[in-house]
C-alpha cells in the first residue's frame, strides 16, 4: 500500500514489490505509478481552486505554475514529468493570456526544447510514452466525441482508449507485449488516483 501511494504521489517505484509490479503491467495500469501529466494537472487544479477563492485569476494561475516547479522537483525531474510540467506550465499561461487552444503547439515546443536541451531524451521510454499519451488525448480523443456523448465515455473511456492506442507502438517496441484489458481496468481505476494522491499527500 505504501509503495503504491508512493509511485502514484511522486512516482518513486524502488520499493514496489516485484509481482505487485507485474500485475501493474499485466493489467496496464503501470503508468499510474509513474508521475506525469495527469498529476501535474490534478496538483495544479487543486491549488488553483484553493487560491482562487481569495485572490484574483492571474495569482491563481502563478501559483499553480509555482505548485507545478515544486511538484517536478518533489517527483525526481525524469524526462516525462520534465515535460507534462514544461507543457502544464505553458499551458496556464497561454490561458491567463487568452489563449487556452494552444495545447498541440505547446506539445511539440515542450518536446522540441527538451531535445534539444539533452537530445538523449529521445530514448528515454518514459519521454516516449509521455508525448505519445499526450498526442493521443490531443489529436485521437477529439475525434471519439464525434461517437455517442455520454459523461462516463467522454472523461474516462474515450481518454483512455486515445492515450491506449497512441501509446501501444512504443509499448510493444519496449515490452513485447500489450494489455487488453487495459481500457475497462483504467476507467475503473483513473477516478480514483485523485482521491488517492490527496490522501497520500495529507
Amino acid at each position: 500500500m505504501s509503495s503504491l501511494a508512493a509511485g502514484i504521489l511522486l512516482g518513486v517505484k524502488g520499493q514496489m514489490p516485484y509481482a505487485f509490479y507485474q500485475q501493474l503491467v499485466s493489467t496496464g495500469t503501470l503508468h499510474i505509478v509513474a508521475a506525469s501529466g495527469f498529476n501535474v494537472m490534478i496538483v495544479a487544479s487543486v491549488l488553483m481552486v484553493m487560491v482562487s477563492k481569495l485572490w484574483r485569476r492571474s495569482v491563481a494561475i502563478g501559483v499553480g505554475v509555482v505548485g507545478i516547479g515544486l511538484y517536478v522537483l518533489l517527483a525526481g525531474a525524469s524526462a516525462s514529468v520534465v515535460r507534462a510540467g514544461i507543457m502544464g506550465s505553458l499551458t496556464l499561461i497561454a490561458y491567463y493570456f487568452g489563449r487556452p487552444g494552444e495545447a498541440r503547439r505547446l506539445l511539440w515546443v515542450t518536446a522540441g526544447a527538451m531535445l534539444l536541451f539533452d537530445p538523449l531524451y529521445i530514448f528515454d521510454i518514459g519521454f516516449q510514452l509521455s508525448v505519445a499519451a499526450t498526442a493521443g488525448l490531443l489529436y485521437l480523443e477529439p475525434l471519439m466525441k464525434k461517437l455517442p456523448n455520454y459523461h462516463f465515455l467522454t472523461e474516462y473511456l474515450y481518454p483512455t482508449l486515445a492515450a491506449a492506442v497512441a501509446t501501444m507502438p512504443i509499448i510493444i517496441y519496449h515490452f513485447g507485449r500489450v494489455s487488453l484489458i487495459s481500457p475497462l481496468v483504467n476507467m475503473l481505476v483513473l477516478p480514483l488516483v485523485p482521491l488517492i494522491m490527496l490522501l497520500s499527500a495529507l
